[in-house]
């Protein structure tokens, strides 16, 4: 299939992809001072005005397109304990209006989604669990704090609080001799690590101690992974080419694996690339099963269509943006070389 014939497909996707999310176009709105902001249709206010302030910008010439939306600030006019770090960032609704939980304040926003979670924060309880990009709530909310899904694998903490390092920096430490620390997979079970290594692709913590393997694939995810293989290596070649590190290459070479599954709103698996067990978002492809095809999605994530490239034009960019950039710095030497003028001709 050729690199136009693919992207045309795509554009088919998304259009489906828009008008089975939409049902009735949603916008942001404002008042005549720019100040208060809610959610309106054609036809109905689905969020009033008068519960979230502007803090960000706001692109009020596009319809919401996703199943749900969130708007900044809290509906909890009480404040927090200092020491509580589980702070409110912004509110997520559905397409009804109807709240269902606020994200987690992380880097002066809302929480980023890591292997397609979120740390969100309960309406009612003020703990702190994780929810998909459609608003489904995959963690419990029942925890003090979580640190961000890794893996297959978020660290979920009861019993602590928030201390201060400096005016911009905290940290979270125990907050009595009860306090708790452990390991929760997708499947929100707490897994005990291991002294010994099971799986050659266990998961290597801090401390030496291992949690099992998190991935498990049918017949055709394995076929998918298999497929892939096809761009693997010009894909890693391309990765390493600025990074810089005196480990062999096996060691510091990427690792891919799907960690999510097409849904209603969601037409793909999502391939998410993994270096020495850490993710890298900037390697994350896609694979749409109808069209047979991969693709390659750029920051941030959304079925935009500027956003989603055929992978094959993925690598031509990234090659002569390689190929552009030695030229204009004739010293670098990359420290995992490859043969780049042979793997342009061959992807050409």
């Amino acid at each position: 299939m050729s690199i136009k014939n693919s992207f045309s497909i795509i554009g088919c996707i998304l259009l489906g992809f828009i008008s089975s999310v939409s049902g009735q176009e949603l916008y942001y709105f404002t008042d005549k001072d720019s100040i208060q902001l809610g959610v309106k249709s054609a036809t109905e206010i689905i969020v009033p005005l008068g519960r979230h302030r502007i803090t960000y910008e706001i692109d009020f010439s596009k319809p919401i397109l996703s199943p749900i939306f969130e708007l900044p600030g809290s509906l909890n006019k009480s404040p927090l304990a200092t020491d509580n770090p589980a702070m409110p960032s912004a509110t997520v609704y559905n397409r009804k209006g109807e709240p269902l939980y606020y994200t987690l304040w992380f880097d002066n926003g809302s929480d980023y989604f890591s292997e397609d979670l979120q740390r969100i924060i309960a309406l009612d309880n003020g703990k702190i669990g994780f929810a998909d990009e459609e608003g489904n709530i995959k963690i419990s909310p029942e925890w003090d704090f979580a640190i961000p899904f890794n893996y297959g694998y978020a660290t979920v903490l009861r019993d602590v609080k928030k201390e201060r390092i400096d005016e911009e920096h905290w940290t979270v430490v125990p907050n009595s001799s009860s306090s708790f620390k452990g390991y929760m997979n997708k499947n929100g079970n707490l897994i005990t690590p291991s002294k010994t290594k099971k799986h050659e692709k266990d998961y290597v913590l801090e401390n030496g101690e291992y949690l099992p393997y998190p991935f498990s694939y049918t017949k055709d995810e394995q076929d998918i992974l298999k497929r892939f293989e096809e761009y693997y290596e010009i894909i890693n070649d391309i990765s390493l080419h600025n990074y810089y590190s005196s480990d062999p290459k096996p060691e510091v070479s990427l690792q891919f694996e799907i960690i999510k599954r097409p849904t209603k709103h969601f037409p793909y698996y999502k391939l998410q690339g993994y270096r020495k067990q850490r993710t890298n978002d900037d390697y994350i492809f896609l694979f749409h099963a109808e069209a047979q095809t991969f693709h390659y999605i750029d920051y941030p994530y959304s079925l935009e269509q500027e956003n989603i490239k055929p992978i094959k034009e993925y690598i031509l960019e990234n090659l002569e943006r390689i190929i552009e950039y030695d030229k204009q710095t004739s010293k670098h030497q990359s420290s995992y070389p490859f043969d780049i003028d042979h793997a342009y001709q061959k992807w050409r």
